[in-house]
């Protein structure tokens, strides 16, 4: 197995180790380990297909189970904290920085590329961004980037309601001028239906954002962000009228 997925794999068997109450011992005692041995495997870079069929035989999952848990990881809400909010509130270049990082697995030497920076001012920029505990500076043109994960922005921060809305206009903006040949999507409805109806309306549209949200960790930590095709996505709906 690739070192690249395997942290993955190991954070969900964890996961699914504690949700069954499955300890150590028990579980190398199954497949015929030693625990210490076991326990080599878990913090190592590297597992057998053998050895993770097994693993999986005795938690009572297939691998197919291990891999939608690899996609649905332990998502969770998130927002910035208010150093952070005031760090990007006055300099936005260094959000951008941090967002090529971050969500388009840019190296630094792109983005040094990218926005015409000299080598002191990105090694600059890094070590603001670690500084604030949002990446971790390893060096000149070398840093660690939080590792992908399912995440939803909370909204309440100035920083990143004002954020939101610019995304929101300029998302709705772009397809309002594109030719109707392009590959975006802009679908305009009115609706009038019963109340329990909107409310399965909302709860599909949330089901089909967690799907494609699953769909991009897992593809974005199976495959380099050159071979991903990058999409905004805007939803909304309203009770309301279009007409006073």
């Amino acid at each position: 197995m690739g070192t690249k997925l395997f942290p993955y794999v190991i954070q969900s068997l964890k996961r699914i180790l504690r949700r069954k109450k499955v300890t150590y011992r028990h579980l190398a005692k199954k497949i015929m380990m030693s625990e210490s041995g076991l326990k080599k495997i878990f913090l190592g870079k590297d597992i057998s297909f053998t050895r993770l069929t097994q693993i999986c035989e005795v938690l009572g999952i297939s691998l197919s189970d291990l891999l939608i848990e690899i996609e649905q990881g332990d998502s969770f809400q998130y927002s910035f904290s208010a150093a952070q909010e005031a760090y990007f509130l006055k300099n936005r270049k260094g959000f951008n920085i941090f967002w090529k990082l971050v969500y388009e697995r840019w190296k630094p030497q792109e983005i040094e590329t990218h926005y015409r920076l000299s080598p002191r001012e990105i090694n600059s920029y890094l070590q603001q961004l670690s500084d604030l505990n949002l990446v971790r500076y390893k060096g000149p043109g070398k840093v660690k980037v939080p590792r992908v994960r399912a995440i939803t922005w909370r909204r309440d921060g100035v920083f990143t309601k004002k954020l939101l809305n610019e995304w929101s206009l300029k998302l709705l903006h772009e397809q309002l001028q594109a030719p109707l040949t392009n590959n975006g999507q802009l679908q305009l409805r009115y609706f009038c239906f019963q109340e329990h109806v909107y409310r399965d309306l909302l709860e599909r549209l949330k089901a089909i954002e967690k799907e494609f949200l699953q769909n991009t960790v897992r593809d974005m930590n199976l495959f380099e962000a050159k071979d991903l095709t990058r999409v905004g996505w805007l939803s909304v709906a309203s009770p309301t009228t279009f007409v006073e």
